[in-house]
């Protein structure tokens, strides 16, 4: 048993691999090439995983559902909702950036003095005294 070639290194195993793989693929290729299949992809895809269907038994079938809309194309609920909230929400900030010509974000949280590096440091300590490291000088 221990002088036995691993299964996948066999030539026979190799051969027979490949024409599996080659079949699928032909399969496959001639149900996506196939007219039938056209806007049905999906349903095309589920009975590709069926193996004891043919290519032929496929298109057949599939020439009975209908066609589905790829939701790319099909307009999504409360879609014009959304755009119209987004397009206030960047009036809105743009409107606030041209006031101001700067956003009111600052280092110190808005408190007068100190710098940023000492705001910043002072988060870091607060960061790491939480995880119980403390900073060494």
């Amino acid at each position: 048993m221990a002088d036995e070639t691993p299964l996948a290194e066999r030539e026979d195993y190799q051969a027979g691999h490949a024409a599996g793989m080659s079949a699928a693929l032909a399969r496959m290729t001639a149900v996506f090439g196939h007219e039938a299949a056209q806007g049905r992809e999906a349903t095309a895809m589920k009975m590709l995983c069926k193996p004891n269907m043919s290519a032929e038994d496929i298109t057949d079938l599939l020439a009975d559902y209908p066609v589905t809309t790829p939701a790319a194309e099909a307009p999504a609920a409360g879609a014009d909702a959304t755009e119209a909230a987004e397009a206030a929400a960047r009036a809105e900030m743009r409107d606030a950036i041209s006031e101001t010509q700067n956003s009111d974000i600052v280092p110190t949280g808005g408190k007068s003095g100190g710098s940023a590096k000492a705001a910043t440091d002072g988060v870091w300590d607060r960061a790491n005294a939480a995880v119980g490291r403390v900073k060494k000088d």
